[in-house]
């Protein structure tokens, strides 16, 4: 069920022992929030899921949509028939046709490349003419949150985020500033995400293990 962000900030509140709203605001919590969301969304980015329609642009280079985090797919093209999609590794797209950055450029994409190092980028083949658009599935970061709305990720990530955004708090209060419970907070909500490297596996583009492309 999903969890109103109020009764987050509530929650928090009552943890601070600061129900008297005197040491930070209810705009100070709301911005620890959205810190905490946008920090688990780039150390887990499958914390946010989005499949939706990506434009491509002329060549065969291509980026993710402003607010993504790191592709997971390109599932299908939009175009009738809607035709599938593999990944390749782009070491055997070079074995079998050096040259293929260079082919006729066309709509439909028939496989890509992804590049774990640039998480933000990948390439198609054949090289795109500019018109075509695919399905993509990728992390993102979910628009910025107000007093209103809901929590927009899985109630699995609530205890971390709770675990940031009092780390958060903590650090902002600039009178008291106890770095000692941000450092605290700060571990225990790595510690719930599972860490960096549990990250990486979790969001690795497949591999394919398919002979040459073209």
């Amino acid at each position: 069920m999903a969890i109103a962000v109020d009764v987050e900030l509530a929650k928090a509140r009552a943890d601070l022992v600061d129900e008297n709203v005197v040491t930070w605001t209810e705009d100070d919590l709301l911005e620890c929030l959205n810190e905490a969301i946008r920090a688990t969304c780039q150390l887990r980015p499958d914390a946010y899921v989005i499949t939706d329609a990506v434009t491509l642009v002329a060549g065969t280079i291509q980026t993710l949509p402003a607010g993504a985090t790191s592709i997971f797919d390109l599932i299908e093209n939009v175009a009738p028939p809607q035709k599938s999609i593999t990944q390749v590794d782009q070491s055997l797209l070079d074995e079998s046709y050096r040259f293929w950055p260079g082919n006729t450029r066309q709509s439909e994409v028939d496989h890509y490349c992804a590049d774990p190092r640039d998480k933000l980028q990948f390439r198609v083949y054949p090289p795109n003419d500019g018109t075509g658009a695919v399905v993509s599935s990728y992390g993102a970061t979910p628009p910025t949150l107000t007093h209103s709305d809901l929590l927009p990720l899985g109630d699995q990530y609530e205890p971390a985020l709770y675990a940031r955004l009092l780390a958060a708090a903590y650090r902002k209060d600039t009178q008291r500033r106890d770095l000692a419970k941000t450092t605290g907070y700060m571990q225990q909500w790595e510690r719930l995400l599972g860490g960096g490297a549990q990250a990486e596996r979790a969001v690795a583009p497949k591999v394919s293990v398919s002979e040459g492309a073209t």
